[in-house]
């Protein structure tokens, strides 16, 4: 398996994010199902999951994320870093906001390269 919703996974996990579901993911996958009480077995099924994505509603929208300088910092920046699989150093950065603004064409959102209320949505819901 690969893709965003991999890394995604691995963020919330503490795995290396590159989105594929190797060896690493699936040992701390384990950690985490055992950290949570649902059976140990390093597949993301439902139980697991829904695990996972009481993270992702508990994710709230604090600030509007954008290029500046200097660089805007921080967790929620990572957040959207492991979402659309840029390098996850929680900075807004040129790279990042490149990834924000494709993400934002592709889904019918104003293109401005800032995570504003809408685009966050958009990411985490």
């Amino acid at each position: 398996m690969s893709g965003k919703d991999v890394r995604y996974i691995q963020f919330v996990v503490g795995a290396k994010v590159d989105g594929v579901f190797g060896k690493e993911t699936k040992e701390k996958v384990k950690v985490y199902q055992k950290k949570h009480g649902l059976t140990v077995d390093g597949i993301v099924g439902p139980k697991t999951w829904g695990k996972i994505d009481q993270l992702a509603k508990k994710t709230v929208y604090k600030r509007p994320l954008s290029l500046k300088s200097p660089y805007m910092n921080g967790e929620d920046i990572k957040m959207v870093q492991a979402y659309l699989g840029v390098i996850m150093d929680g900075l807004y950065g040129p790279n990042t906001e490149r990834a924000v603004r494709h993400y934002q064409a592709t889904h019918k959102l104003v293109v401005d390269g800032i995570v504003g209320p809408k685009t966050w949505t958009q990411l985490f819901s």
